[in-house]
């Protein structure tokens, strides 16, 4: 099914929740906005698909290491541990040596 009509040369500048389908739009930059139906019918909405989220990857060790070492001692006691936590490399290694004694 066919939720939308065709809108060519046309700079969509703005919509608005509480009319759903309509846009503004300028044929160029110095033209007065015009009001657009962009769907087919009005009535009928097209169906919302929401794209899954996607996992931080999170950052480098390198670079977790350069913020605990370099960047760390600026912080303030209270953000320290939200802003430059101790690498993962380092705190699994540590977890180890305490283990090993």
């Amino acid at each position: 099914m066919q939720y939308f009509n065709c809108l060519l040369c046309a700079f969509i500048n703005s919509f608005d929740a509480k009319r759903p389908g309509v846009v503004l739009a300028r044929t160029h930059s110095d033209a007065e906005p015009v009001s657009f139906q962009v769907l087919c019918d009005p009535e009928v909405l097209p169906p919302v698909v929401c794209v899954p989220a996607l996992p931080a990857p999170g950052l480098a060790t390198d670079r977790q290491t350069y913020l605990y070492s370099k960047i760390r001692p600026f912080c303030s006691d209270e953000a320290e541990d939200i802003t430059c936590p101790a690498p993962q490399s380092t705190t699994e290694n540590s977890t180890q040596k305490r283990m090993m004694v």
